[in-house]
């Protein structure tokens, strides 16, 4: 019995366990887009009790945009959020001290989730023909115009001779139909639908002139809650690592879970492209967005993804 207590004793001085003891407890919040694919792997994680068997009781609030759960973890109304990667890194830009803590959704150039459109009958054939066009959007200020952007440049295209028109993503399709606008870049779930139509074409995958792969959305606290919590900040990063793998892999299995939290009927969402998930978080996979938000001076200047990339 003092054999063993002697051993217990050094194992906790060295900060580790007895085989077969379980964590310590720790209550975390966690603010989620209310409509966003890319969460699944942290539905799935709380509905298998993967969280709970690693010691985190784990409170999921959806709110009503990535903008809002940002502000909720800076104001330390959450511990951990869901965002858009090029989010995080204007937040770094301006001092603010986001941190990734596990992988989100990834984009995968042979499995585009976002895509230029144009009408199938329609004049625009390739890129030559874009010149002067006006393209339908649903934000001026997100990642998916960084990649389109990236995309005509690339192409020689000349983006201040082109008409940008902001809408919602759900109006888009009619506006393209009724020739309102003459290409529309749609993302997931938009994107399937518009192609089931029959009416449209894709003309071009913007997101390939950031890099093949990459990480477009993430997890991610402050660096004062990492610092004050490495162990339940690696506990999370560990379990939605292990869901992002399953999720990845049984995308059909999980269709109903994606249709309860969406309330996306679960026919609609066999249309869909499914996301990709990364595991863990590399640096690689960070860096495009870094690299061309700083190309359109959207930041002054590029910096290591190393730099916002939590290390518990």
């Amino acid at each position: 019995m003092v054999r063993r207590f002697a051993v217990a004793v050094v194992l906790l001085a060295c900060g580790l366990r007895p085989a077969g003891a379980q964590p310590v407890n720790t209550e975390i919040t966690v603010v989620v887009p209310a409509v966003a694919n890319g969460t699944l792997p942290l539905y799935y994680a709380q509905r298998t009790g993967l969280f709970a068997q690693a010691g985190l009781t784990v409170k999921i609030q959806a709110l009503a945009s990535g903008a809002a759960g940002a502000a909720a973890v800076a104001g330390g109304a959450a511990d951990i959020g869901n965002s858009n990667v090029q989010t995080l890194v204007q937040a770094h830009a301006r001092g603010i001290p986001f941190t990734i803590v596990a992988a989100g959704g990834e984009y995968d150039s042979r499995h585009p989730t976002v895509e230029l459109l144009v009408l199938a009958a329609g004049p625009i054939k390739t890129a030559k023909d874009i010149g002067g066009i006006s393209i339908g959007v649903a934000s001026l200020q997100d990642a998916f115009v960084l990649g389109l952007n990236a995309w005509l440049t690339d192409n020689g295209i000349d983006r201040t001779g082109l008409h940008f028109v902001e809408s919602p993503q759900s109006s888009l399709l009619a506006m393209l139909q009724t020739k309102r606008v003459d290409a529309i870049l749609l993302s997931e779930p938009s994107l399937a639908h518009a192609l089931a139509s029959g009416s449209t074409r894709a003309i071009a995958k913007p997101y390939d002139a950031i890099a093949k792969h990459f990480m477009i959305s993430a997890w991610f606290s402050t660096t004062t809650w990492v610092a004050a919590h490495p162990d339940a900040a690696k506990r999370f990063s560990s379990v939605m690592e292990q869901a992002s793998i399953y999720a990845d892999n049984h995308w059909d299995d999980l269709l109903p879970l994606v249709a309860e939290f969406t309330k996306v009927p679960v026919e609609e969402l066999k249309l869909f492209t499914p996301d990709a998930f990364g595991a863990s978080v590399r640096a690689v996979d960070v860096q495009p967005m870094i690299d061309v938000a700083a190309r359109f001076k959207v930041i002054e200047r590029a910096f290591p993804a190393t730099d916002i990339i939590a290390t518990p």
